[in-house]
C-alpha cells in the first residue's frame, strides 16, 4: 500500500472514532487527488459521517474510498448534480459489475480545473442504476421511458 493510500486509511480510522461535528485540524489540507478531483480532509470526514450513520464499518468506507478513485477517472455515467445547494456540480456513476454493485461519485463545480469531491456512496442496486440510465437516454431521446 503506498503512503498516500495510509496517510488516507488513517484519516478514515480517526475521522471514524469522533463524534459528528467535532472540529477537526487541517480541514482544508487535500487528501485525495485523482485525475480532475480532489477530497479535502473536511470532506473525508463528512463522508465518514454520512457513512457511519448508515451503520458501515470503516473498512467499508476505505473500500469506498478507493472505488471513489477509480470512478472520478472511469466513470460509466456523468450528469448533472439536481441539488440546487451545489450549483455547476455533477454526479458519475460506475457500476462494478463484477461485485453486483454501483457507486456514486458527487463532484463540486471546477476549482481551477480541478473538483473537489462533495461525497460518495454505494448504489444500492444495480437493477436501479441501469433503470434510471434508461429514464435519462429516453428523455433525452424526447421519448417516454420503459420501466
Amino acid at each position: 500500500m503506498n503512503k498516500e493510500k495510509q496517510a488516507l486509511y488513517a484519516c478514515v480510522d480517526e475521522f471514524y472514532l469522533l463524534e459528528k461535528g467535532v472540529f477537526i485540524e487541517r480541514p482544508d489540507e487535500i487528501v485525495l487527488q485523482c485525475w480532475d478531483g480532489y477530497m479535502t480532509r473536511r470532506k473525508l470526514k463528512h463522508i465518514v459521517e454520512q457513512r457511519k450513520e448508515d451503520h458501515h464499518p470503516a473498512e467499508d468506507i476505505k473500500r469506498m474510498l478507493d472505488d471513489a478513485s477509480i470512478i472520478v477517472k472511469n466513470f460509466d455515467f456523468e450528469t448533472v448534480n439536481p441539488n440546487k445547494k451545489y450549483p455547476g456540480s455533477i454526479i458519475r456513476v460506475k457500476v462494478f459489475k463484477s461485485r453486483e454493485r454501483g457507486a456514486i461519485v458527487v463532484m463540486d463545480a471546477p476549482i481551477y480545473e480541478k473538483r473537489p469531491i462533495i461525497t460518495t456512496y454505494p448504489y444500492r442496486s444495480t437493477f436501479a442504476y441501469f433503470l434510471l440510465l434508461e429514464k435519462l437516454h429516453a428523455s433525452a431521446a424526447g421519448e417516454a421511458p420503459r420501466l
